[in-house]
């Protein structure tokens, strides 16, 4: 595969946080095309850049289910904290793409950054695993003391089969 030469100046100026060059290239017309090159950075110090790229495809509905599975085939390998955020959102944006990486995804469940446990939550309700009682996850999300797990709960809620009753305030 011949590198993009567009995809590694915008990995290049991207500085972990502001987020002007990838912007920019996907204003320029980056598809679904660049998930394979994109992927290839994963791990790696562009994993950052790379997976907000790809969801920023998948934003745009231009990431294939089998890009978004290969990206969470990597989940256990990313170490930034951004990156493993950016593939646990493409849960929700790709259906399929959780699937079989139920594993992956709850170690993912006590990590340090809260983010990460909400959308690793997010990801493990849509990865529907067989082996894990997500019901019972959800219903202790509701009652978490940080308001982002209990909205994201309250959101899953409907997900689960049967959904989960949420209770309403007075």
């Amino acid at each position: 595969m011949t590198a993009n030469p567009r995809i590694a100046a915008a990995l290049a100026a991207f500085d972990g946080h502001k987020t002007a060059p990838l912007k920019a290239l996907m204003a320029d017309g980056l598809t679904g095309e660049a998930a394979g090159e994109l992927l290839a950075r994963c791990p790696g110090p562009d994993e950052i850049g790379a997976t907000w790229l790809l969801k920023a495809l998948a934003e745009a509905g231009e990431l294939t289910p089998e890009a978004a599975r290969a990206a969470f085939a990597k989940l256990s390998a990313l170490t930034e904290a951004d990156a493993v955020l950016h593939v646990l959102q493409l849960a929700q944006l790709v259906d399929g793409a959780a699937d079989g990486q139920a594993a992956a995804i709850r170690a993912r469940l006590d990590h340090a950054r809260m983010l990460v446990r909400v959308w690793a939550l997010d990801a493990l309700v849509r990865a529907d695993p067989k082996d894990v009682d997500v019901h019972d996850l959800v219903r202790a999300a509701l009652d978490a003391p940080e308001g982002s797990m209990r909205a994201r709960a309250r959101r899953l809620a409907p997900l689960c089969i049967p959904p989960v009753q949420v209770a309403r305030s007075p």
